[in-house]
């Protein structure tokens, strides 16, 4: 079994029947108590019993939009494994997107920045065109 902590953005431990089984930082009742860290885990185990106690202890006193920001994903290890290529797989397309517009963009900006320097100005980049006959 293996639950996905990716979304843990504090001090935080996780317990499974009284086993500790990941933790980040530490949590405390007070600030003085936690030392605020940030780590993404995926945590495995192995259940003894038909029921499971999970238990999470986390604390936030340092930063303002930290917590659990999305769902906690709980599961068999080779699916926590495929969720996680995926959701990677996912991301890299999202940037290869973001950065092959970038690219285009830039480019056209690149050569509409050209075309203006060769149309203004006193025009010598533009002189041999003036020697072509057009009859």
């Amino acid at each position: 079994m293996g639950i996905n902590l990716t979304s843990l953005h504090t001090s935080y431990e996780l317990y499974a029947d009284n086993n500790l089984i990941s933790a980040a930082g530490r949590p405390g009742t007070d600030s003085s108590a936690s030392i605020p860290y940030f780590k993404q885990d995926t945590a495995f185990f192995y259940a003894e019993k038909d029921v499971l106690v999970l238990t999470l202890h986390l604390s936030n006193f340092h930063l303002d939009d930290s917590g659990i920001w999305e769902s906690i994903f709980f599961g068999d290890a080779e699916t926590l494994r495929l969720n996680g290529q995926k959701r990677l797989a996912f991301e890299f397309f999202l940037l290869s997107c973001i950065f092959s517009m970038g690219l285009y963009h830039f480019g056209l900006f690149c050569m509409l920045i050209a075309l203006r320097a060769l149309t203004t100005g006193d025009y010598s980049t533009l002189l041999p065109l003036y020697y072509f006959h057009f009859n």
